[in-house]
């Protein structure tokens, strides 16, 4: 090896130690960190979502979506656009980078319902626009299709939920709920009717969806595979997303102080417009 060789190879050395010094003493903060807190009889702080993420930055497409929550006055629940801002504790980004829609199923429910929601409405075509609202019809071509999760187990009066839905201008036309018997399916019919997607689903389990709603048929992708194909017309029809829960509220199912039910969404996107 040449003298010149040499020199090089002590100098890569040289960074290599300076930098895996660095890193030594960077554990050695954290371990001391972690240390502190458990010796004060305290936990170590949770990882948190990294400084100024927001709803709209994960998912852009929720620019164009109200998020009514469960806060406000009965009957007549917060809804707005919520673009570069979050509800602390409701409509938030969560230590693993999903929107977090966190229902207090003892919150304040709209006029039209018994049960609280913490849930997305597609509004319009354009950012912040309220009007002329959302509405398609079953003939043409819609598709939603998201990453999620749902998690039912902060729930002990009813564990059932929607995550996903169609709605129409007075009524739901299909939703993507979790039931605490049946497990993960698309209920549709006014409810009276259901159609198995994963008996076995587990509460906070990661999946992938999407909606089909294509010539006058809904059809339901689970994980890439087809699940449901049903026969469906319609009109002012809309996309709703986020956590409707399914007990609480005015229900015959009373939920206990402190429970919650979580919808976590970490992708979201349409195709075929507002209308």
């Amino acid at each position: 090896m040449s003298g010149s060789d040499l020199t090089t190879a002590l100098a890569q050395l040289s960074v290599s130690l300076t930098e895996s010094a660095a890193g030594l003493g960077q554990l050695a903060v954290d371990v001391t960190a972690v240390a502190d807190a458990i010796a004060s009889g305290s936990s170590p702080e949770p990882p948190k979502p990294p400084v100024g993420r927001y709803p709209t930055d994960v998912i852009p497409e929720f620019t164009r979506w109200t998020t009514m929550t469960t806060t406000g006055t009965e009957g007549d629940p917060d809804n707005d656009f919520y673009i570069g801002e979050d509800v602390p504790d409701v409509y938030y980004v969560g230590s693993d980078g999903g929107v977090v829609f966190d229902c207090d199923p003892n919150g304040v429910h709209s006029g039209g319902s018994k049960y609280p929601r913490v849930e997305n409405r597609m509004q319009s075509e354009k950012p912040a626009t309220w009007n002329p609202k959302s509405a398609w019809s079953s003939g043409g071509d819609h598709r939603l299709s998201a990453e999620l999760s749902i998690d039912t187990s902060g729930l002990s009066g009813r564990k059932r939920g929607n995550a996903l839905q169609i709605h129409d201008g007075g009524d739901d036309v299909c939703q993507i709920m979790k039931h605490e018997t049946n497990g993960l399916g698309l209920m549709h019919s006014d409810g009276k009717k259901w159609e198995s997607i994963d008996p076995n689903y587990k509460d906070g389990q990661r999946f992938a969806c999407e909606i089909q709603a294509v010539k006058n048929k809904i059809i339901v992708l689970y994980n890439g595979v087809k699940k449901v194909e049903i026969s469906k017309t319609g009109s002012g029809w809309y996309w709703k997303a986020g956590a409707y829960v399914q007990s609480g509220g005015a229900s015959s199912y009373p939920e206990p102080e402190g429970a919650r039910y979580r919808v976590t969404i970490y992708s979201l996107t349409t195709t075929g417009g507002a209308f």
